[in-house]
């Protein structure tokens, strides 16, 4: 799984649509070749991913080399998927 540092800490790298991170992998060339843009079940991330850390990076758009992403505390995800169940 990618990682970002922010403050001090990596945290994850999740993409909307799987179409974005395959350009992001894409642009990024040669020391990308090992990844493998793949989608995620709502109860991995639900059950696992938003368990173990505290927040994640959420890439929403872009054109592979630029992008629009916020940073989301996964309480408040955890929080909003309950709410939709």
């Amino acid at each position: 799984m990618e990682s970002h540092t922010h403050n001090g800490k990596a945290i994850p790298v999740l993409f909307v649509f799987k179409d974005l991170a395959e350009k992001t992998k894409e642009a990024r060339g040669q020391r990308y070749n090992n990844y493998y843009p793949a989608g995620v079940k709502r109860i991995w991330l639900e059950e696992h991913l938003l368990q173990t850390v505290d927040e994640f990076l959420l890439v929403m758009a872009g054109d592979g080399n630029k992008g629009a992403f916020i940073i989301v505390k996964s309480e408040y995800a955890l929080d909003v998927i309950k709410s939709r169940s």
